[in-house]
């Protein structure tokens, strides 16, 4: 079963969803499965990419949402 790096991010609002989105744009971002409320997962092409991501989000955005670090298939 292939696996992807990914970050599971919490929004503190419902209005951080584009926010986040936006914020993707500078990263090698699969996908984005944002199906359940208040939690977006962020698929990414490698685990760099990802864990450039999580850097760039706690350095920058912490107090919006938080990211933790997953693998999904």
């Amino acid at each position: 079963m292939r696996t992807w790096p990914a970050l599971e991010i919490q929004q503190a609002d419902a209005d951080t969803g584009d926010l986040i989105q936006a914020f993707l744009t500078d990263f090698n971002v699969t996908a984005i499965d944002d199906n359940n409320p208040g939690v977006s997962r962020v698929f990414f092409h490698d685990s760099a990419e990802r864990d450039r991501a999580a850097t760039r989000f706690a350095a920058r955005n912490s107090h919006r949402w938080r990211a933790h670090d997953r693998y999904a298939g």
